[in-house]
């Protein structure tokens, strides 16, 4: 891995580690602020017609 992707994984490794701090560390916290912020722009948001896998022309995966 390349030092450039190393930086990179590093500061989002320390922005998850602050978003998580800001709730406790509590996953079910840091879930409901999640769920609210969504009612929050629910007008702005697209129902999911199909489901996304569906749409990818090609295999997210592929060996």
């Amino acid at each position: 891995m390349s030092v450039e992707k190393d930086i990179a994984i590093d500061r989002v490794r320390k922005i998850r580690h602050k978003i998580s701090a800001s709730f406790d560390h509590d996953t079910q916290k840091m879930i409901e602020h999640y769920l609210e912020y969504q009612k929050k722009f629910d007008d702005r948001l697209e129902p999911m017609t199909r489901p996304h896998y569906e749409e990818a022309k090609e295999p997210a995966l592929a060996k």
